[in-house]
């Protein structure tokens, strides 16, 4: 894992000041890995599922996978703690989806 420094997409005003960066699934987090020559790594099929880069959760659904992270993070004893955090997620004004980023190459 790399520690980048990027005064851009950190608000430091805001929360700890750190913040997880996944190139592959977020328009700001992509513009930081370009910025920070960060590798792009995909972890979902085009029908919502984990792909291959996500190891032993290869074929769940997403939000059936971060329930099993969370479970095993849990059984392990590395979690510690949930908080509400205000975010701008879209949703499907017919479905009522999530809508997730995904970038191709």
């Amino acid at each position: 894992m790399r520690v980048v420094g990027d005064d851009v997409l950190v608000d430091m005003s805001f929360g700890t000041g750190a913040v997880k960066v996944t190139p592959a699934h977020d328009f700001r987090d992509y513009e930081c890995g370009v910025r920070n020559s960060l590798e792009v790594i995909n972890v979902f099929t085009d029908e919502g599922r984990i792909n291959g880069n996500g190891g032993k959760f290869e074929g769940m659904m997403r939000f059936e996978c971060r329930i099993k992270i969370l479970e095993e993070l849990q059984e392990l004893g590395l979690y510690v703690d949930k908080e509400n955090n205000a975010m701008k997620i879209g949703f499907c004004s017919k479905s009522g989806d999530i809508i997730e980023p995904y970038l191709k190459p």
